[in-house]
């Protein structure tokens, strides 16, 4: 069958034939470039869950961050690449491709702003989805403050460290995220 295209993937051969399925139920013959309607639909259906069950995560951050190539689609290959990371990958995988996503100009650091940015947009997500500021947020900043006195970066290496100690990712990503991930 030649090169497999999702060869360094956490989803086996047969998962990803069945989010092929379903992307296919969901788009018949016109392809596998999902828009963000279409995607939660195949979201939904990929983790089981129903519509109303997806609520208490915010989709349209999650097709964003899905949509690597910031064409307003998000297609097998990238859906692959990132549940391989979120629903499958490792904590240093999860910490890694949160790390990626905040460190803007790609210099390997995140500075102040960087963060700052990160954390309001969090923090936009939760509330405007009628939620008030999670203590999970709270608690990340406070970590990531506590990384940034003192240095005024963050580097991988003190990232993965912090990280790996706490429970950064639920706190950034959210109970209800990591969950539904989880799929409990």
């Amino acid at each position: 069958m030649g090169n497999h295209p999702f060869k360094d993937s956490n989803l086996t051969k047969k998962e990803i034939n069945r989010l092929r399925k379903i992307i296919k139920d969901v788009k018949g013959k016109q392809g596998d470039e999902l828009n963000e309607e279409e995607f939660k639909v195949v979201f939904g259906r990929w983790l089981h869950k129903s519509q109303s069950d997806l609520e208490p995560v915010d989709i349209a951050q999650i097709f964003s961050a899905c949509d690597t190539d910031k064409s307003g689609t998000v297609n097998t290959k990238e859906l692959v690449a990132w549940l391989s990371i979120y629903q499958k990958g490792s904590t240093e995988e999860k910490l890694m491709a949160v790390f990626e996503l905040f460190d803007a100009d790609g210099n390997g650091v995140l500075t102040g702003e960087e963060i700052e940015q990160v954390l309001k947009s969090l923090h936009f997500s939760i509330t405007s989805r009628g939620l008030s500021q999670s203590k999970a947020l709270d608690s990340a900043q406070e970590k990531v403050h506590k990384l940034l006195t003192g240095h005024g970066v963050i580097t991988k290496e003190q990232w993965l460290k912090i990280g790996k100690k706490t429970n950064l990712i639920e706190d950034l990503l959210g109970p209800e995220f990591v969950r539904l991930m989880d799929g409990n």
